[in-house]
């Protein structure tokens, strides 16, 4: 069951336009960081004072993607993004990017995160933080 999203609007810059003057395919990527990155802040709790005060990384193991219409530059998009699920040591966030002017769906996808600790021996997975779960299961729905 999708639970309530929070909305972010990006508008579509020329870089992120290619040769066919639609919006290059790997742009949608950094759109669903932004949408990420708001999640956080709206949740209360801004993603880089959780990676420090918990001293944590965050490393993707899983993303993907599904265009279902372009985007173009100039357009303003609105991502809805979402906890999708947490499990004992990553969480999936979900998205969807819709063009503001029509409502039209353009995307749809999810990041999968990992909860890691660097130590001399390298990076290594850990549980959720009780602080990141809670803030992540405390998603509106």
């Amino acid at each position: 069951m999708k639970r309530k999203a929070h909305v972010t609007e990006i508008r579509v810059p020329w870089a992120d336009v290619d040769r066919a003057q639609v919006v290059y395919f790997a742009a949608f990527f950094n759109y669903f960081e932004v949408g990420e990155f708001e999640l956080f802040r709206a949740l209360g709790k801004p993603r880089t004072q959780l990676y420090r005060k918990l001293r944590l990384g965050l490393p993707r193991v899983e993303a993907f993607c599904k265009y279902l219409a372009p985007a173009h530059e100039d357009d303003l998009l609105e991502v809805h993004s979402w906890v999708d699920e947490v499990r004992s040591r990553s969480y999936r966030l979900a998205h969807e990017i819709y063009r503001k002017a029509d409502g039209k769906l353009l995307a749809t996808g999810y990041v999968t995160c990992v909860c890691a600790r660097r130590d001399d021996n390298g990076l290594h997975a850990i549980p959720v933080p009780a602080e990141l779960r809670e803030l992540l299961l405390g998603t509106p729905r």
